[in-house]
């Protein structure tokens, strides 16, 4: 450390202000995609289109699918946080469909629809497909890795990496860290309790689906080793296991509790 602050502190300041700006004049003369000059958006994240500028339908056509990322707009001598939902050019989140297409029977989702994510909370414009009605709002959402916090009509949802991260830490310091973060961002929570809440749900509806496609692999594995290896009755072996105490029994208790 000692070595950094003598040798390397001021080069490492040099960069860190270097990223507040626009960088080289490669990265900010033309836009990364179209060519057109004098584009005034990045992507706040950079890991999923670099630090190239964009023009807005540029970088709102790289960002539907990815609602959760923050673009950033360059006032001339800063950038200023700007919510995709913010933008002129409508970034619309398509679900069962590929990306860049749109369904010709979409059906809008909440207007005040909310993902929460690793980095925040995000107010997000979202369509349902309506192609397929036997495919309902919570299967589209969780084919695009979105944890619906209700089972009817879903208005909010968590982001797989989300409920990932909440398995390994205290869900109330997850939850104050993502605050900070949306607040930093410029967005205004209105509801800290109920998304605070729906995360919860979301995590304890996910073990639970892991506790029952455990138990269930589980009794699969005794019967078919107690009729195979033992050479026992399969119906007398299936009625036992039956009659004993199911392990998705408690999380169904566990369900109700946090709903």
């Amino acid at each position: 450390m000692s070595v950094w602050a003598r040798e390397f502190r001021d080069e490492t300041l040099d960069e860190m202000l270097r990223g507040e700006g626009r960088g080289a004049p490669e990265f900010y003369a033309k836009c990364g995609a179209c060519k057109k000059p004098d584009p005034l958006f990045r992507c706040a994240r950079q890991t999923c289109i670099g630090p190239a500028m964009y023009c807005e339908d540029c970088i709102v056509s790289m960002h539907r699918q990815l609602p959760t990322h923050m673009v950033e707009m360059w006032s001339g001598e800063f950038y200023i946080p700007m919510p995709m939902n913010e933008l002129q050019v409508e970034a619309r989140m398509q679900l069962g469909h590929a990306p860049g297409t749109y369904c010709p029977k979409a059906t809008s989702a909440h207007r005040d629809f909310v993902i929460m994510d690793t980095l925040g909370i995000y107010t997000v414009k979202l369509n349902f497909c309506g192609c397929d009605t036997r495919i309902t709002h919570r299967q589209q959402l969780m084919r695009a890795c979105l944890w619906p916090a209700t089972s009817l009509d879903p208005q909010t949802c968590a982001t797989f990496n989300a409920i990932r991260l909440f398995e390994v830490q205290n869900c109330h310091p997850v939850f104050q860290v993502v605050s900070l973060l949306a607040t930093h961002s410029g967005i205004v929570i209105t509801s800290l309790s109920s998304s605070l809440h729906a995360l919860t749900t979301s995590q304890i509806s996910e073990a639970a689906l892991f506790l029952a496609r455990s138990e269930l692999q589980a009794r699969q594995d005794v019967v078919e080793s107690r009729v195979n290896v033992e050479g026992r009755d399969r119906a007398q072996v299936t009625s036992r296991l039956d009659q004993a105490p199911s392990v998705s029994a408690y999380a169904q208790i566990a369900i109700n509790s946090g709903a």
